[in-house]
């Protein structure tokens, strides 16, 4: 009988090798994987002082990546989350984690009267409201030079929005996930916005065509507007590899030029970004 022997198995090969052979091999395989997950942000509370009532709130957050600051960070990033998430929702889809791989100091924030409750039950009323991103940053000991990237998704436009539209100077970029349009940046020129690049998101099966959608391209001259395929309001969930990536291009690069790109990218298109945040 001049049949082949069958292939020999893994389990029968490391029966056949010394074991201190096979601890070898294993040991040189470990090192040759990058280490390419980054560490589990902290869980941090800021005690803010509202600068309308001169009242001190517990606020929670998630951080993760280089220390604000320091000479390790490429710049702050700020996540609001919408109405039916948290803070730990950009944790779960990775973008606490892809920030903090690329060198960004990532703050998500738990925005007072939702999610868990970790900042507390109540909801903001409108003028703390208004300020709270402002006397958050002050609590976290971001100075006012020192420019950050705002990422509001729905209903974290309402803490988001106005802190772009009262200090367009401290903000680096700005991306609204079909956010809400408070009346504080409604009221806004394109003029007051244009040191603003915006990378506008939304979801294919959100009417992008919507008035809403229509404001944000009006009221920022630099901006750039993706609509995820087949997605729904919270457009993030359905392809966070993509969300992340897009994120994360349009905060690098920050000393190029940054040109006026007006055109939205079809849906389903995989165009680069091509307006970029400005430090």
């Amino acid at each position: 009988d001049r049949r082949p022997s069958p292939p020999v198995g893994i389990a029968s090969w490391s029966k056949m090798l010394a074991p201190t052979v096979v601890a070898a091999f294993a040991a040189a395989l470990l090192v040759t994987i990058p280490a390419c997950v980054a560490e589990e942000p902290s869980s941090r509370t800021f005690s803010v002082i509202s600068s309308v009532d001169g009242k001190t709130m517990d606020v929670h957050a998630l951080v993760a990546g280089p220390q604000q600051g320091s000479p390790m960070s490429k710049g702050t990033v700020v996540l609001l989350h919408g109405a039916a998430f948290s803070a730990d929702t950009w944790n779960k889809i990775g973008t606490l984690d892809a920030l903090s791989t690329a060198g960004f100091h990532a703050v998500a924030i738990d925005i007072p009267g939702y999610g868990r409750h970790l900042s507390g039950s109540h909801k903001l009323p409108p003028r703390t409201r208004e300020a709270f991103l402002s006397d958050f940053l002050t609590a976290m000991g971001v100075r006012s030079e020192e420019k950050v990237v705002i990422v509001a998704a729905s209903m974290g436009g309402s803490v988001g929005g106005p802190f772009v539209a009262h200090h367009p100077s401290r903000v680096a970029g700005y991306v609204p996930i079909a956010a809400v349009v408070e009346s504080e940046l409604s009221s806004q020129s394109p003029q007051h916005l244009a040191s603003v690049p915006a990378l506008i998101l939304w979801g294919e099966h959100d009417h992008p065509e919507s008035a809403k959608a229509e404001a944000y391209k009006r009221l920022f001259p630099v901006h750039q507007m993706y609509v995820f395929p087949d997605a729904p309001h919270p457009c993030y969930l359905k392809d966070p590899a993509l969300f992340n990536a897009l994120l994360t291009e349009f905060m690098s690069l920050a000393h190029q030029p940054v040109r006026v790109h007006a055109a939205k990218v079809g849906v389903g298109g995989r165009d680069a970004v091509s307006v970029r945040a400005r430090w």
